[in-house]
């Protein structure tokens, strides 16, 4: 039996229903939903982890698929390679949870790594309601959620994937571009179950192992981004993400925790900043428009070029000459 889906990023008030599919998923875990659904609510509010979610369309909508990733640290990824442990993904957010804010890169330091060598993506977990792909339903669930996870990693500058999963997943990575890298022991204190579901093994690419010729799937998309053309700094980034949302400037400004004096000063610094890089970007849509309509057809202009190339909504540069 299938049902009408609905599949978009993954947004800051879907911890808990990313948990409860979670708990369905390793149905034995412990107390998560006093804990966990605050923690991954507040870490995408702060653009720390990323992914997509699909839901029933439905009076009452349940979710059936969830893929979250962060960023980590070289050390981290290196360590974990070495020395590998399996349920990186339990350590990671109990450390956090616990204190250690620095397990997971802040987007300030997304954008160092972005604008240098690259990052290194960890998936935190991938989970859909089956798995059972004789089930044409896990199949239209795979379907609707590939496109938006794709697209909220578009533009990122990544340079190594991996992803821990039961070997018995693995396949859904292997579909993907993802080869399989090494086994990892299924149980120890660290546990997601009480029971577990088998071995886990990990999966993952690397750039520095792939051509865009040889890349298939999804890594191939991951893994080769488009430069930007402009440099829009974090604050003028988060302005245009609501505006993408649907928000106006007393919205965005109530969001922001700005004036709406101070919102309006963003988009004209957003607007003489397209102008400078590109002095011809507005030229034509604006020559046969006057007076106060221009700051219209400015704002109109520019969400249509940012809402298709999301690499210019990417962590990059901290701040411009």
């Amino acid at each position: 039996m299938t049902e009408p889906l609905r599949a978009r990023a993954m947004q800051s008030g879907d911890g808990a229903a990313v948990v409860a599919l979670w708990k369905n998923y390793l149905p034995d875990t412990e107390n998560w939903e006093t804990w966990l659904p605050g923690l991954l609510d507040e870490l995408v509010e702060e653009r720390v982890v990323l992914g997509g979610v699909v839901f029933t369309d439905s009076q009452n909508p349940r979710c059936v698929a969830a893929g979250i990733t962060c960023f980590l640290s070289e050390i981290t990824i290196d360590g974990f390679v070495a020395r590998p442990e399996p349920y990186l993904n339990r350590r990671l957010l109990t450390l956090y949870r616990d204190g250690d804010t620095s397990v997971f890169l802040t987007p300030e330091e997304q954008a160092k790594r972005n604008a240098e060598a690259g990052l290194e993506m960890f998936v935190l977990e991938y989970c859909q309601e089956t798995f059972d792909f004789e089930n044409p339903w896990a199949h239209q669930i795979l379907n609707a959620i590939i496109p938006v996870y794709i697209a909220a990693h578009t533009g990122f500058n990544i340079k190594r994937c991996l992803h821990e999963t039961e070997l018995s997943a693995g396949h859904v990575q292997e579909a993907g571009g993802n080869p399989f890298l090494f086994e990892v022991s299924p149980q120890d204190p660290y546990s997601l179950s009480n029971t577990g579901k088998g071995p886990r093994g990990v999966y993952g690419v690397s750039r520095n192992n792939l051509t865009p010729e040889k890349a298939t799937g999804i890594a191939k998309s991951l893994l080769f981004c488009q430069t930007p053309r402009f440099q829009l700094v974090l604050q003028e980034q988060r302005l245009v993400r609501y505006a993408l949302e649907g928000l106006t400037d007393v919205e965005i400004a109530n969001a922001m925790s700005l004036s709406r004096d101070r919102i309006r000063q963003i988009w004209q610094r957003i607007y003489a900043h397209l102008e400078d890089t590109d002095p011809d970007f507005f030229s034509t849509v604006l020559s046969s428009v006057e007076g106060v309509k221009r700051g219209g057809e400015k704002r109109r202009v520019s969400i249509a070029y940012l809402r298709s190339h999301p690499e210019e909504l990417r962590p990059r540069v901290l701040r411009r000459n």
